[in-house]
């Protein structure tokens, strides 16, 4: 049977007649915080139940399998950990095409422009060519993750240049960034690091992009190393239990040397089991309104089973009248079987200003990422430096990560610094490499 039930692919099974069962076999253990999922249909008389392998008690029940479509329970009732199951019919017989093991393969869709595009006196937005993926790689009413990433330039350190991601024609709320290059960096040495994410309900016909733009006519936008990436939560990631998003859209002013405490996105949850790696993002979109007179900032913050205030991060403005900066941050953290609250703030670093310095958008995600057959992640808020002078010469940090099988691995990395002695006339630059290659493959050159 195993030949029409490996994948969804139409296959059916001849009818399972009452009393009978399937045996199925999964790749890894289960435990009560699994689930198994199939893919079925009846005449709405079948009903299928679940039992450890030649055992008599009931663990579960799909309940009553009607048209072709996916059903899926969860093993609460399973005591310690087991591979093999039996799927037992009840009442009418059961066709199946599908038994799948938890650990899905997550439809995802992944792409890079790492050739910089640029657009010169464009004052209104336009699409990056090779920044956009195309509607048919959603489906109507499921929701995806979103992350957007490109470094950002401009040929003028006296104007500004914008980006922003887009839904169809219409831009994602809180997804704009717009620039104005440090004063004395000149062209396009000094880059801005775009990162934006957001959860998306997919609309039908529309696929998703990045534009960009420069706000005075002559002056020349460019965008490089853009990626965006695109991961199918619906059907294979259960909200509120493996994911959790929040978003709160509301003008804040953010001046005061104080941590934000209203419009905060945040999200409160009590794993399931202990032990497992929750990866934690937060972005907040920022209006400066004092230009370069104060630094702005963001963090998160971690609460109820232990507390925390890193990763932090903060930038200096140069223009109050156009300017506004995306932050975003993200760590992994190993939670127990507690309540844990994560918030997004944000703060001014030199107290009241006018006008007011505002925050316009807060959100912040968490996904278990024991839900993957393999991860990796480090963390490490302990001062790395003094940063070398000599072009990536200083290792930040590394991690490692054996895949199962031949497959693809999404990788995050990030690091956030500074000048202590002389902020305003020093930059720093950083790499993503694997296995000690630049990865995307032009980033350094």
């Amino acid at each position: 049977m195993y030949p029409q039930v490996r994948e969804r692919d139409g296959n059916w099974t001849d009818p399972i007649p009452p009393e009978h069962y399937i045996r199925v076999t999964f790749e890894k253990s289960l435990n009560s915080t699994n689930d198994i999922t199939i893919f079925a249909k009846s005449n709405s008389s079948g009903i299928v139940e679940v039992y450890e392998v030649n055992g008599t008690k009931k663990i579960a029940s799909f309940g009553v399998i009607s048209t072709d479509d996916k059903y899926r329970i969860l093993l609460t009732n399973l005591t310690g950990t087991q591979n093999t199951f039996d799927l037992k019919i009840v009442g009418g017989t059961v066709e199946f095409d599908y038994v799948v093991d938890p650990h899905l393969n997550i439809p995802f869709v992944y792409v890079q422009q790492t050739t910089r595009q640029t657009r010169t006196g464009a004052t209104t937005y336009g699409d990056i060519t090779g920044a956009s993926i195309g509607s048919a790689n959603f489906v109507t009413g499921k929701k995806y993750l979103l992350v957007f990433t490109a470094n950002l330039d401009g040929n003028n350190d006296g104007g500004d240049f914008g980006i922003q991601a887009v839904h169809g024609s219409t831009a994602f709320g809180g997804s704009e960034m717009v620039y104005d290059p440090p004063t004395g960096g000149g062209a396009i040495l000094n880059k801005a690091t775009f990162t934006w994410f957001t959860v998306w309900t997919a609309v039908s016909g529309e696929g998703v992009k990045l534009q960009f733009r420069t706000l005075n006519s002559g002056h020349t936008v460019g965008a490089d190393q853009i990626t965006i990436f695109a991961m199918t939560l619906s059907d294979y990631l259960r909200e509120k239990n493996d994911w959790y998003y929040n978003e709160v859209v509301a003008t804040t002013a953010i001046d005061t040397t104080t941590w934000s405490t209203t419009n905060n996105a945040a999200v409160t949850f009590t794993p399931l089991v202990a032990g497992n790696d929750w990866l934690v993002m937060t972005s907040s979109r920022i209006d400066y309104g004092g230009g370069d007179s104060q630094q702005l900032q963001s963090r998160i913050q971690r609460t109820g089973e232990a507390t925390s205030t890193e990763p932090m991060t903060g930038t200096e403005g140069e223009d109050g009248t156009n300017e506004r900066d995306i932050q975003t941050l993200f760590r992994v953290f190993n939670l127990g079987a507690a309540s844990n609250t994560f918030t997004q703030q944000s703060r001014g670093n030199e107290g009241n200003k006018t006008p007011d310095d505002d925050r316009t958008h807060s959100s912040i995600f968490a996904l278990n990422l024991n839900k993957f057959k393999v991860h990796a992640a480090l963390w490490n808020e302990n001062a790395v430096g003094p940063l070398s002078t000599t072009n990536y010469n200083t290792e930040v940090l590394t991690t490692s990560i054996t895949p199962d099988k031949h497959s693809n691995v999404w990788i995050m990395g990030q690091f956030i610094s500074d000048d202590p002695t002389d902020g305003d006339d020093n930059w720093s630059k950083g790499r993503l490499q694997v296995n000690n290659t630049d990865n995307p493959g032009t980033h350094h050159s």
